[in-house]
């Protein structure tokens, strides 16, 4: 059977140490959001070694009085080391007026309390109890990182009557950077002798992480979306110039026809698709919408500009996104329709599209001054366009309506809340 020897002191001085240096580099990071301090730890750690049965040495100070008398002064130096009294400071009682309080009220009291508590309640002698007391007394807020030029410039600005509000500072301890807003007020008592501040601080670092997280997620999806367009827009434009390719190379009429109405639907699609992405996100103006719209079509199916012309008569309406998509295509195809059937030969017009809105209810009518077309859908043979706008109008629960006759034809969809429920 293995036998183990106790190791060298040697040994656990080391480990001691580095126990120490651990606690003294780890703890205040750990204890920073408890109410915990090193010194009160510490105790309580050497308080629990001593008293395990294997450790035999009992640290009396009446049994080791050199050792005891040389480590109380070095607890002492450090303790005032880091007592912060600001002696850096120019002199002057307002100046001075916390500190006054912090040394004459705040660490008597203190000094007082932890004595009664170490003498009768942990047995302790009157002078080691004194001592714990002069060396747990708070001195300072925090570990000297709120002695930072920005703040003392801001309370000397709060002196000399000038308010501050919402300033925002970096707060740097041990740990991340924290940000800080700070608000700071001179109260007014009449006393000229007695200055007091009323300083708020509130931490925003939480909150400035999410704001910074949110722009840099919504600038991505900006980026993407704009990637997302480019590549849509690439992509129609590939596909018309392979139609136009197809529609030349074909014999028959007929077909020609359907590659050409293919071709400007594709071509439509595309404007729309460039006019959404020039508005981004958000509500679409219709004025400016259908008036683009209408002449990028004007300009790739009028030949002569003097002899057909498009008109647009809109209010100041705005819809969403997926609306104005769904108007645009109708408006699309009915004028298209009526370029292809209002004006043969050499014939001259006019098409007029008109948008106006009471509220939920709304009217779009596109409308021409050619040949004329029978009264109703069912009479006229149904195309491919009439499906569509059908379909579409039907997507915005809304009717559509036919006035046909000489001269002219006008297709009016209509919204209202009676035909949407």
């Amino acid at each position: 059977m293995l036998g183990f020897s106790a190791p060298e002191p040697y040994i656990l001085w080391l480990t001691g140490l580095g126990v120490l240096i651990a606690l003294v580099a780890w703890l205040p990071l750990v204890l920073k959001r408890l109410p915990l301090s090193l010194p009160i730890l510490c105790i309580a750690v050497g308080a629990g070694i001593f008293l395990l049965p294997a450790v035999s040495l009992r640290p009396m100070p009446l049994s080791f009085p050199a050792v005891t008398e040389r480590f109380t002064e070095f607890v002492v130096i450090i303790a005032l080391m880091g007592a912060g009294l600001k002696l850096d400071r120019v002199f002057s009682w307002h100046r001075w007026n916390v500190t006054w309080r912090l040394l004459g009220i705040t660490m008597p009291l203190s000094i007082v309390a932890i004595t009664l508590i170490g003498g009768w309640g942990l047995g302790l002698s009157w002078t080691a109890a004194l001592l714990l007391g002069a060396s747990l007394t708070p001195l300072e807020l925090g570990s000297g990182e709120w002695g930072v030029p920005q703040l003392r410039s801001l309370l000397d600005a709060t002196l000399s009557d000038a308010g501050i509000e919402t300033y925002e500072m970096d707060l740097k301890d041990n740990g991340a950077p924290r940000r800080l807003v700070l608000n700071a007020r001179k109260l007014d008592y009449g006393d000229a002798e007695q200055v007091r501040l009323l300083l708020t601080i509130c931490d925003v670092t939480e909150a400035r992480i999410s704001a910074k997280l949110k722009d840099d997620l919504l600038r991505e999806k900006a980026i993407l979306l704009q990637e997302l367009q480019h590549r849509v827009a690439n992509s129609l434009q590939i596909i018309a110039s392979v139609l136009m390719q197809s529609a030349r190379r074909v014999q028959s009429e007929e077909v020609r026809g359907h590659l050409h109405d293919a071709h400007h639907r594709v071509m439509s699609i595309a404007t729309l698709q460039q006019q959404l992405a020039a508005s981004r996100l958000g509500d679409v103006p219709l004025r400016g919408y259908l008036s683009q719209l209408c002449a990028s079509l004007g300009a790739s199916m009028i030949h002569d500009h003097d002899q057909i012309s498009i008109a647009v008569t809109a209010d100041r309406s705005s819809v969403n996104a997926d609306i104005s998509v769904s108007l645009g295509l109708i408006v699309t195809e009915l004028v298209i329709n009526a370029l292809k059937h209002a004006f043969p030969g050499d014939r001259s017009g006019k098409i007029l599209v008109d948008y106006h809105a009471h509220g939920p209810d709304w009217t779009l009518s596109v409308g021409d001054n050619g040949v004329g077309t029978p009264e109703t859908l069912a009479a006229a043979r149904p195309g491919l366009g009439t499906s569509i706008v059908e379909a579409l109008a039907t997507q915005l629960g809304a009717t559509v309506e036919i006035e046909g006759g000489y001269p002219g034809t006008t297709v009016s969809i209509t919204h209202t809340e009676l035909s949407a429920a």
